[in-house]
């Protein structure tokens, strides 16, 4: 026989007692005595408990050894070994119990010179079941959903425990968590079931704000998440109206916007103007505004129990009907809440005559001018005529004097971009002494468009 000398390195005796084994909860760390126990597992189920080798000395420490034995447990993804473990730093292990046999279980737990007995007991459990309300619990996270909850109604959800056993099962703890979650009605642990019993239970579920909420039932020692997401009711259409119901270009309006029933919650959005054009020649018209911004888009708002909607902090908003035909539209986009059904308005602006703001007439020399600021919301004005009288009230001959500005008022529109104002200069050069021009006292002015006729009233030299 031949003998072999093998040569194993000892780590100093210090080295071993800097080493500490505690259990980390994923806040706070716990010293681990010589035994650690798992409690009561469902069969089935499994429970990881995270262990720290931490280092607690000033010098590094050689983890070698890292071991579990015994049934039911299991190393997650230990570290290699050997693994160098830095002063007052650690080396995380979980280690799982699982076991479908219900039995009560023990196993090794070695950390270099550090032993500890692992406890736990694997039995059989209630069945948790759904019943209505919710569904679940999911088969990989255990989930039990309530699903969608208006904001300050209520929802239940009953589910079941049931004993498939042919023993008796308890129940020592059944407890819920979690905002808007509870309280649990119809039974109260600790519970006995015997072989075969099932008994029923609800957990109410009443959200105080629209949010994604998450609770907890706790069965023992197994923990069902809880989820649910509340929203904002539907708030019932409300009403858009204005101090008047007659409706044309260029006016003011205010727009006042109120609801059918006190609102069920606060809340907020925005109002938004939009028009379309009646022609071609333009695409919009900039005149169609909110007067307090000068904007197309102006905020609301309201308060729970409120019927008036208030519109950028005052009951109502006045706005600009512009000076063009078309369709002048308000709708309401709210912010985290829908209506019932669509609250937008749509006010049609309707074709008119040439409307005139002003119109005055003067003379020189040898001519007579006429100027007139108006609107035209059908962008077709061009044909005109003017009669000029004398100081006794009679026709200036040769009458009626036609013209037609059709292509002069065309090219302004379209470079206009939008909004048919004008101020519109028309002269006429006088053949005669100056007192024959003197004699001229007055004239009407006929405007024409494709809605009709529009006449000044008699302007006045001076």
């Amino acid at each position: 026989m031949r003998a072999a000398l093998a040569l194993i390195p000892l780590l100093p005796l210090t080295a071993w007692a800097q080493l500490a084994l505690v259990v980390y909860d994923g806040a706070v760390e716990v010293p681990v005595g010589s035994i650690f126990d798992y409690g009561k597992i469902a069969a089935g189920d499994a429970k990881d408990v995270r262990f720290r080798a931490r280092n607690t000395g000033a010098s590094a420490v050689m983890l070698t050894t890292l071991s579990v034995s015994g049934a039911g447990f299991s190393l997650l993804n230990p570290p290699p070994t050997p693994y160098t473990i830095a002063p007052d730093n650690f080396v995380e292990f979980p280690v799982r119990f699982s076991s479908n046999a219900p039995a009560s279980y023990s196993a090794n737990l070695q950390v270099n010179g550090i032993s500890v007995l692992l406890l736990a007991a694997a039995g059989s459990v209630p069945t948790l079941a759904t019943v209505s309300g919710c569904t679940g619990p999911d088969q990989s996270t255990r989930t039990i959903d309530f699903g969608r909850v208006a904001k300050g109604s209520a929802s239940t959800c009953t589910l079941s425990l049931q004993n498939s056993s042919t023993q008796s099962q308890t129940v020592s703890a059944l407890v819920v968590s979690g905002a808007g979650f509870g309280p649990l009605q119809g039974v109260r642990a600790p519970l006995t079931l015997l072989p075969g019993e099932r008994v029923t239970f609800t957990i109410a579920f009443a959200p105080p704000n629209a949010a994604i909420y998450s609770g907890t039932l706790n069965v023992d020692a197994r923990a069902f998440p809880l989820t649910a997401a509340a929203f904002n009711p539907l708030l019932p259409k409300p009403a858009l109206t204005f101090e008047s119901a007659s409706i044309g270009s260029a006016q003011q309006h205010t727009l006042k916007i109120s609801l059918p029933a006190p609102a069920p919650f606060a809340g907020s959005g925005y109002v938004n103007l939009g028009f379309s054009p009646a022609t071609r020649l333009i695409a919009n018209d900039p005149g169609v505004i909110f007067l307090v911004n000068g904007s197309r888009i102006l905020p609301f708002s309201f308060k729970q129990g409120d019927t008036q909607i208030s519109l950028n902090g005052l009951p109502g908003a006045v706005f600009q009907t512009g000076t063009s035909a078309g369709a002048i539209t308000f709708g309401l986009t709210p912010q985290g809440f829908q209506f019932d059904a669509d609250p937008s308005l749509m006010v049609n602006i309707a074709p008119a005559t040439i409307g005139i703001d002003s119109a005055t007439a003067a003379r020189g020399p040898d001519l007579v001018d006429i100027q007139i600021t108006g609107y035209d919301n059908t962008y077709s004005a061009g044909a005109m005529s003017f009669v000029f009288y004398g100081t006794s009230g009679n026709t200036i001959a040769p009458g009626a004097i036609p013209a037609d500005f059709s292509s002069a008022f065309k090219q302004y529109f379209t470079r206009q971009g939008g909004g048919s104002a004008f101020l519109m200069h028309v002269t006429f050069l006088v053949a005669g002494t100056s007192a024959q021009i003197a004699q001229v006292s007055g004239v009407d002015v006929t405007l024409t468009n494709s809605a009709g006729i529009a006449q000044t009233q008699r302007l006045r030299f001076p």
